[in-house]
């Protein structure tokens, strides 16, 4: 069994396991994490459960290269259809969280108005998000990026544009005691970031939630119509390996493995 609040990485896995819970939560990037914290703060039983190993600072590459082939699937070389555009997915706790930039910009009225028409949405205005953007960005500190951080290109880069007329502003990021060194994208090892890893994840810990790191899930149980729960494997680091199989049976199930790993899932699951 796995405790409440307990968090199992690959070396720990020596069986089978069968799991109960009230939410099954699949992705722990910036979808999967927002959704254990919250649905614990409710006093919901959740099982996290992320295909990727956790990282700690002293575990990352500053050579974008071995980064790359540690914390993204497919070394980062991924194309979606039609594109020779990579698709940077990260296969770790924390998901794309642990190796953006911390960018953190809010859906346009414009778009999210657009949404509502096109695909008969409720409750999804940019009036209606508001209060859940604000909750978010007190969680996780997210603040215009200062002069100090911006650097001297940025700062010149500004004044070009001030110079020529043309509107512009610092961006907004999740992060606390930024030092600007640029090593976002490889893992930020001053813990500046507010990466889900270092902020929800631990926040839905505390409130008793059990995360299974490695473990690929590879289909939705249902009844029916209704999803039950979710069947894959352990799968060690870096390699893929797949060994025991993990089986959460919930009364709710969360995909929020991404845009790109998401739809598979679904294919899988017919």
């Amino acid at each position: 069994s796995v405790e409440p609040g307990e968090v199992r990485v690959f070396a720990q896995y020596d069986r089978d396991l069968t799991l109960e819970a009230d939410v099954v939560v699949v992705g722990s990037g910036p979808t999967g994490a927002v959704v254990a914290k919250e649905l614990t703060d409710a006093g919901k039983s959740v099982v996290l459960v992320e295909e990727g190993p956790p990282f700690v600072p002293a575990e990352y590459e500053l050579d974008g290269g071995l980064s790359m082939a540690r914390t993204m699937r497919e070394g980062g070389l991924r194309t979606t259809s039609g594109t020779i555009m990579p698709t940077m997915q990260a296969i770790a706790l924390g998901g794309g969280s642990l190796v953006n930039s911390a960018i953190c910009n809010r859906a346009p009225a414009f778009v999210l108005d657009r949404w509502c028409t096109d695909f008969e949405l409720e409750r999804t205005t940019r009036a209606d998000l508001d209060p859940h953007y604000e909750a978010v960005a007190t969680f996780l500190g997210i603040s215009v990026t200062p002069d100090n951080v911006l650097g001297r290109r940025n700062l010149l880069f500004r004044d070009g544009c001030n110079a020529l007329g043309y509107q512009c502003e610092s961006i907004l990021r999740n992060v606390r005691g930024c030092r600007g060194s640029g090593e976002c994208f490889t893992g930020c090892r001053s813990r500046a970031k507010q990466s889900m890893d270092i902020s929800y994840i631990p926040a839905a810990i505390r409130g008793g939630a059990r995360v299974l790191t490695s473990v690929r899930i590879e289909r939705v149980l249902a009844e029916g119509w209704r999803a039950t729960g979710v069947v894959g494997r352990v799968v060690k680091p870096f390699t893929g390996k797949p060994s025991h199989q993990v089986r959460v049976h919930a009364k709710v199930v969360v995909l929020a493995a991404g845009c790109a790993a998401t739809p598979v899932l679904l294919q899988k699951s017919g």
